[in-house]
């Protein structure tokens, strides 16, 4: 959960869940199918105009890392992840229609790993974004 201040206020709520398959005892790589799912609630008030956003996200995907090497309680892990993710998205103003659209993109994360002693981890990941449709629609509701 997070909450700032960008204009407005805004609160931040998210849960992921992952599951680590292979153990490293047992084989030298690793997947981890992952799921995450948030909800965001502002800015609100944007700016003094009345318009609030919110947003709900949703991502699938996994992380993937081997062994590559092994020396004097050292481990050098490369990794590779690969999530879909999709938020649905909402405006509201007080004398204007609803306004809301949803998009869809796709991320793509290569990183570095170091292990000591197999008790603490250091690990860095650089990330790759492509959009993969937008879609945006108005309601014919009215706003409240």
């Amino acid at each position: 959960m997070a909450t700032y201040n960008i204009g407005g206020d805004a609160w931040d709520y998210g849960a992921g869940v992952g599951l680590q398959l292979g153990r490293l005892e047992e084989t030298k790589g690793q997947l981890c199918p992952q799921i995450f799912v948030g909800l965001s609630r502002g800015p609100n008030d944007l700016g003094g105009t009345g318009i609030n956003y919110s947003e709900k996200h949703f991502a699938i995907g996994a992380d993937a890392g081997f062994v590559l090497a092994h020396k004097k309680g050292v481990d050098l892990v490369p990794t590779a992840s690969f999530y879909i993710a999709n938020a649905w998205y909402k405006l509201t103003a007080p004398s204007a229609r609803d306004s809301t659209g949803s998009d869809t993109w796709e991320i793509l994360s290569l990183g570095l790993g170091f292990g000591f002693n197999n008790q603490v981890t250091w690990h860095r990941q650089s990330h790759f974004r492509s959009v993969c449709q937008a879609q945006d629609e108005s309601t014919e509701s009215a706003s409240r």
